[in-house]
């Protein structure tokens, strides 16, 4: 073989080593957070027939005996687990972890008491981890005597 012919070889050969362990090297360190996607994310009343968000908003009226998250997800990957943790007053009141088996899908997470008693007045808070790094913060509240845009909309054609 000419001189030309094994410097083209081991030209070749070491481009293909260089690109072989690159391509490993991507593989073990692709971070599942840059392949994990929140599509949409909202604190609901509750879900329809269709699994669909009825009532999101960051303020309930005291009463409410249970609030959803609901959030749409795509990934590149399949087989991935979510951590979801609820907050009241900044203080940890519930953590679940969510198996996400499909490429894409919905999930519907609620947080209501033990009793069935209403929600206590305060601030909420609920945040998506995965793999020990936050995805996404909801941030909500039950108030007191709370009065929305649909409400006074309701109460004017009442009256009218």
């Amino acid at each position: 073989m000419s001189k030309n012919g094994r410097s083209f070889l081991l030209l070749v050969s070491s481009g293909l080593i260089l690109l072989t362990v690159l391509s490993v090297w991507t593989i073990r360190h692709c971070d599942k957070k840059n392949t994990f996607r929140l599509v949409r994310t909202v604190i609901c009343d509750e879900v329809d027939e269709e699994f669909l968000p009825v009532g999101a908003a960051s303020r309930f009226t005291y009463g409410t005996r249970q609030l959803c998250l609901w959030f749409e997800y795509d990934m590149a990957s399949q087989n991935c687990e979510i951590s979801i943790k609820w907050y009241f007053n900044e203080k940890l009141v519930f953590t679940e972890r969510v198996d996400l088996s499909s490429v894409k899908g919905r999930k519907t997470l609620c947080l209501l008491r033990e009793d069935g008693s209403p929600l206590p007045v305060g601030n909420y808070h609920v945040v998506l981890d995965l793999d020990g790094k936050e995805t996404d913060r909801m941030v909500f509240a039950v108030v007191k005597n709370y009065v929305s845009c649909f409400d006074l909309n309701e109460r004017k054609r009442k009256k009218g």
